[in-house]
């Protein structure tokens, strides 16, 4: 099992094996079905996707997909999806000049009080330094300024 330090690294680790396998190469995966997963889960991550749901896309039982993915990630099912809208949520922060409300939808989260919750649990940081101003003319993300 790969340990990832961050999901940065975990997602830059597999956009290389599906760009290697988009090439031809053989991916350094070598659970076919963890592949496949991993695959489903980043080009859905903005829907409302579950575990059991996406078990059964994949004809898979959902405690194995459980299993699989904690012992192949460290982390589970869920989190890895929520660490993953926030990572895609900071970066259309930094990039886009959308209402904060739009970009939460854009990646999947579809309570907005829920996903300023989440990003400032992320964050570790409380609002005044440094999270999200609530209205979009203050947007002044610290990140843009090269905070995250």
């Amino acid at each position: 099992m790969t340990e990832y330090k961050s999901l940065p690294e975990m997602t830059q680790r597999l956009e290389e094996l599906l760009s290697a396998t988009a090439e031809g190469a053989s991916p350094a995966i070598t659970n076919s079905n963890f592949f496949k997963l991993l695959k489903f889960v980043n080009a859905h991550y903005m829907e409302d996707i579950s575990l059991a749901g996406t078990a059964a896309i994949l004809h898979m039982n959902p405690n194995y997909v459980s299993q699989m993915f904690r012992r192949e990630t460290g982390e589970t099912f869920t989190r890895y999806i929520t660490d993953l809208r926030i990572t895609q949520a900071k970066k259309l922060l930094r990039t886009e000049d959308s209402a904060i409300s739009d970009i939460a939808l854009s990646v999947g989260f579809n309570d907005y009080f829920y996903f300023l919750k989440t990003f400032k649990k992320s964050q570790g940081k409380p609002r005044a330094s440094g999270g999200l101003a609530s209205d979009k003319s203050k947007r002044a993300f610290v990140w843009k300024q090269g905070g995250c």
